[in-house]
């Protein structure tokens, strides 16, 4: 897989945006990464409230101090200090902060690699002080062409997290993978990497392909067609049964329903109330647990309250 660099001066929207980051977290070298600059080249958008931001630091003294910058100047740190793993091995740490609409959602790393896209889809960044564009897989004509690529080789990644990602930038850009014959390939061999390791329910690589999962639903237009896609893959047969088993019913439910639902913790207790029998209700309360985790995202709240 051929990598050919390709860097270019940010336009004017962009070149104010990433300036106006530094003056915020008055880091002398970052990186915005994401949807921020993604959906403004593919699309013209201009709104947006969650940042990407990568910065090539990892010693706690140093999270220490931007959490008190930000704090500062007006900031509330949701999460002050997350640790996560990328890479099967790789530690990166992270923070989320809020101010009114806007969220930093900053990754402290030891190589902005470590940031990079999983896929050609969102693999391109911005960067400061150079303010220039890297898109080293031609990103925007990727979703143009609803194409996905690998940045690298698939095994290199935690497969959940690779799961996470393509699933949600299928539902993002409209893309249903088992309609092309590359995608579907991609998507299978994700699978095949799910199913050789163990069900790690209690990791956080999990817990964000669940949610990711979660969110796809709700962001993906014909969703009914979309889950008849994903089932058709396999892909949660054997390391999700239960959400598999919820899921067929809910595309075989003759009601509309599941086209109205506008948030995760509907859409769980639309999943968890299709279920008829009470084995299976059990087993779909033990896989959600691991949202338990995702403290900061409010959907979640009181959400484990439901009873058999």
């Amino acid at each position: 897989m051929e990598n050919k660099k390709q860097v270019r001066p940010l336009p004017i929207f962009l070149k104010t945006l990433i300036l106006k980051i530094s003056e915020i977290i008055e880091e002398e070298e970052f990186i915005l990464y994401g949807g921020a600059p993604i959906d403004y080249l593919f699309n013209g958008n201009k709104k947006f409230n969650d940042l990407d931001i990568a910065i090539k630091k990892t010693n706690k003294k140093d999270i220490d101090n931007l959490r008190k910058i930000l704090i500062k100047k007006g900031f509330d740190i949701v999460v002050p200090f997350r640790e996560y793993t990328v890479r099967k091995t790789k530690k990166v740490y992270l923070m989320y902060a809020i101010k009114k609409h806007l969220v930093l959602d900053i990754c402290f790393l030891s190589d902005y690699d470590l940031a990079s896209g999983l896929f050609n889809l969102d693999n391109l960044y911005c960067r400061f002080p150079e303010l220039d564009i890297v898109d080293d897989y031609n990103s925007i004509d990727g979703i143009k062409r609803k194409m996905f690529v690998p940045t690298r080789n698939l095994t290199k990644d935690n497969p959940y997290l690779l799961l996470s990602r393509f699933i949600y930038l299928c539902a993002k850009y409209q893309i249903y993978p088992m309609d092309d014959p590359i995608n579907k390939k991609i998507l299978l061999k994700i699978k095949k990497e799910t199913e050789a390791i163990m069900h790690p329910v209690s990791s956080d690589q999990f817990s964000s392909c669940l949610n990711s999962i979660l969110k796809s639903i709700i962001k993906i237009d014909d969703r009914k067609y979309f889950l008849k896609n994903l089932i058709n893959s396999g892909i949660f047969g054997k390391t999700m049964p239960v959400l598999c088993k919820s899921l067929r019913l809910a595309i075989k439910a003759n009601d509309n329903y599941l086209d109205e639902i506008k948030t995760k913790k509907a859409l769980i207790l639309y999943l968890f109330n299709l279920l008829d029998d009470k084995n299976s209700k059990k087993d779909f309360l033990e896989l959600i647990t691991c949202l338990r985790f995702r403290k900061w995202d409010s959907e979640y709240n009181y959400l484990f309250n439901i009873k058999l």
